[in-house]
């Protein structure tokens, strides 16, 4: 919130945990908590929500499959893949996440580039925020500008050592093919 703002204009947070593990003592998978006052059970505030979804609770039972939430523990649980057509009927979004990762899965090389392209933009991200902070803490704008480039470097170097083409280097970085050609010399 900011000064002067109302705690009526908070928005509603929900938690979400999908666990691999129990951890609430009953057999529902998916359990809802609230904040409650502890000996009057009194609802404190409907505005936050905390699930928990435990996969392991569901087993072998048969599951109301006409639940879009159901179907996707179920596939996030691992289930059988000649099971997921069943699953996908009617629910575009998972059929969708189904094909994805059959896709990823056939081929070893098309996995690895495609952890590597995760990690090179997650790797870039983290480089530029850090260059902004330390621009900022310096509070100059070509300190900034500095580290954002240095950063990027970094990343490169990392790419470029895991077997990225130095084309596929320069589309991730924004770096021209020459500024990545002098980087691989040093």
């Amino acid at each position: 919130m900011q000064e002067g703002e109302e705690y009526r204009d908070l928005k509603k947070t929900i938690t979400i945990n999908i666990l691999d593990f129990n951890r609430v003592d009953n057999h529902q998978y998916h359990n809802i908590f609230h904040l409650r006052e502890d000996t009057t059970h009194i609802l404190l505030t409907n505005d936050i929500e905390i699930h928990f979804m435990e996969l392991r609770k569901l087993g072998e039972e048969h599951y109301d499959l006409s639940d879009r939430l159901t179907k996707w523990l179920l596939f996030l649980k691992g289930i059988q893949a000649h099971e997921w057509e069943e699953l996908a009927m009617e629910t575009p979004e998972l059929k969708k996440a189904m094909t994805t990762l059959e896709f990823l899965s056939q081929d070893k090389e098309m996995r690895r580039l495609y952890e590597m392209r995760q990690k090179s933009l997650l790797d870039e991200r983290s480089a530029l925020g850090k260059a902004r902070r330390e621009g900022k803490v310096e509070g100059k704008e070509e300190g900034r500008e500095e580290g954002k480039a240095e950063e990027k470097k970094e990343v490169a170097i990392k790419l470029f050592a895991d077997g990225m083409s130095i084309a596929k280097v320069a589309e991730l970085t924004g770096l021209s093919e020459t500024e990545i050609e002098k980087l691989k010399k040093q």
